[in-house]
């Protein structure tokens, strides 16, 4: 079965010694529920952000002469974007930003191409994509992202990211609730659970990338 939110609560009370009853209670009131269900939720989702061990993937159909297009709802960031053209050709469109856009391609705004040459996500509103220049083809985009993760409490709900990188995670949450400034402020004990966080992210992108 894949690990819960419930079997690294556990865990996590287990560690900072705490009664363990899967997360329900913190009676040491160092920490409440509640911050440890959104640090819980926070480190799953900067793990899937950084490595994209979990993708998903959506087709966005295109209007011609048309800049900005809606994301998917579940969108939290991009990993690869692709333009598919009427003729079934794929062009992958690289990432910009504004500023890259308004010194490189100076008449983005105003001409089209057959397709885009650049993508931008930071400059257009949340769950927006904009290209750059607008094609005048009836193109299809292949995005590929990560997804918001499923959210964990402390009913039992699985993973989003594997199994195998869910000690990682678990570690994020220690460190975040070891940096509440209070009693249980330890920097010591956060630096070495945050290590540990970061040795996960680099092990899944070693992972995905391949031995050479």
């Amino acid at each position: 079965m894949p690990l819960t939110d419930q079997n690294i609560l556990a865990e996590c009370q287990y560690h900072l010694v705490e009664p363990v009853d899967n997360g329900a209670t913190w009676p040491s009131g160092l920490w409440t529920a509640v911050e440890v269900s959104r640090a819980l939720n926070g480190r799953q989702q900067r793990f899937l952000q950084a490595t994209g061990v979990v993708l998903s993937r959506t087709t966005l159909p295109t209007i011609p002469n048309t800049h900005h297009f809606d994301l998917p709802e579940d969108w939290l960031v991009t990993r690869r974007l692709a333009w598919q053209g009427p003729d079934g050709s794929y062009r992958e469109i690289p990432p910009a930003d504004g500023w890259s856009a308004d010194h490189a391609e100076r008449t983005w705004l105003h001409e089209t191409a057959r397709r885009p040459r650049i993508y931008m996500e930071t400059d257009p509103p949340t769950l927006r994509v904009r290209l750059a220049p607008a094609s005048y083809d009836n193109g299809i985009l292949h995005v590929l992202y990560v997804a918001s993760p499923a959210t964990l409490g402390t009913s039992g709900v699985a993973f989003t990211a594997p199994d195998e990188v869910v000690a990682p995670i678990k570690y994020g949450v220690l460190a975040d609730l070891l940096l509440k400034r209070g009693p249980a402020f330890d920097p010591d004990r956060a630096a070495y659970c945050e290590a540990r966080f970061s040795e996960g992210v680099e092990a899944a992108l070693a992972l995905l990338r391949g031995w050479s």
